[in-house]
């Protein structure tokens, strides 16, 4: 979804569709689905595991996958 240029304001009272999730970025609006329960576990399976496996140079391993906590 290209909503031109956003500002946070416009941003914060934004609502995405029912199983979409939003992010600001570069000043867009983008839409996305939600990710699948298996896609969604395997991410947070891997959010625990590697920063046991890497210390700490997992952290922005876990930015990347946006797993929440």
């Amino acid at each position: 979804m290209d909503t031109g240029s956003t500002t946070i304001r416009q941003y914060l009272k934004f609502e995405s569709p029912m199983g979409f999730r939003d992010e600001l970025v570069c000043a867009r609006i983008i839409v996305s689905p939600e990710p699948k329960p298996l896609h969604l576990a395997t991410g947070k399976s891997a959010k625990l595991v590697l920063p046991k496996v890497l210390g700490g140079k997992a952290i922005w391993l876990a930015r990347i996958f946006r797993v929440p906590s």
